[in-house]
């Protein structure tokens, strides 16, 4: 199934933003609409860990939200060693379906998402939870307030 022609000149658009921008992210079947998607890796700040992220294009994308998941590692964990909550607005987390078992990234709240909004804001933002995350590991605090610390500073 083909995107319309505004939605194929959407994804092009952002296409050329996310190699200039991302380059480690990069979109896979970008011209079939039910297929199409963004991956790509993220090291954390101290580069002993990776994460790959799956961006799901929706097919009433831009006017639908994208799904971001962190697809690797499989699981991830709190610091306690229990399993990271699958739905959470302390660790910025959703319902994981349709990547069943791995960690769908709350990166914006669905009634807020506007056309204007694009992959990379989301992809910037699963950039900035995996940063949280490894704080998290660090001091047990929830990435919810790790994200208010950073908010605090910026503000």
């Amino acid at each position: 199934m083909p995107w319309s022609s505004y939605q194929a000149q959407r994804l092009a658009w952002e296409e050329t933003v996310l190699e200039r921008e991302l380059p480690q992210f990069a979109f896979v079947n970008r011209n079939t609409a039910d297929k199409t998607y963004v991956t790509g890796w993220e090291c954390s700040p101290d580069n002993i860990h990776s994460y790959q992220f799956v961006l799901i294009i929706p097919l009433r994308y831009p006017d639908q939200m994208p799904a971001l998941y962190v697809t690797s590692p499989y699981r991830l964990f709190c610091r306690d060693g229990t399993l990271l909550p699958a739905c959470s607005h302390e660790f910025h987390t959703r319902q994981s379906s349709p990547l069943e078992g791995h960690t769908q990234i709350c990166h914006s709240n669905e009634s807020e998402w506007d056309p204007s909004m694009s992959c990379l804001r989301a992809l910037f933002r699963g950039i900035i939870w995996t940063h949280c995350y490894e704080q998290h590991l660090r001091t047990g605090r929830t990435i919810n307030q790790h994200y208010e610390e950073i908010k605090a500073r910026l503000a």
